[in-house]
């Protein structure tokens, strides 16, 4: 399947970039409950990385309160601080993540050991397109 790059709904000004909407549930908090949220597809990323906010969606009034002592990893030239949580991500009736990890950015990744192991993906920058193959 073929999509088009988007651009972030909340940078209305940003650059379009290989974002897919996926299924986000954390069924040892709430069975039956996802919802639907962008994640950008990142062959930078080792694993799957959600924003730690989503928690809130399902009734976790201070996620980070919760989720004890972070690790410190390092990405994009900068360190920043992750939570390693089972939560689960569904994309085109695929399971293709069961434990991930939450950090405090408001971008989704889906990274190489997850959604990778999943999908052939091919970037054509030049043209904003991706092309994702179910192995």
């Amino acid at each position: 399947m073929q999509k088009d790059y988007q651009v972030l709904p909340a940078e209305p000004d940003g650059m379009p970039m290989p974002l897919l909407e996926v299924s986000f549930s954390v069924p040892q908090l709430v069975q039956g409950k996802s919802i639907e949220v962008l994640a950008l597809v990142d062959s930078g990323a080792d694993i799957c990385f959600f924003s730690a906010d989503l928690l809130r969606l399902f009734g976790v009034a201070d996620p980070i309160s919760c989720l004890g002592s972070p690790t410190t990893g390092e990405g994009a030239g900068s360190k920043f601080d992750f939570w390693e949580f089972p939560f689960q991500i569904e994309f085109d009736g695929t399971v293709i993540c069961k434990r991930g990890a939450l950090h405090m950015s408001d971008v989704n990744l889906l990274g190489r050991l997850d959604f990778f192991a999943h999908f052939k993906v091919e970037f054509d920058q030049r043209n904003e397109q991706f092309r994702l193959e179910p192995y």
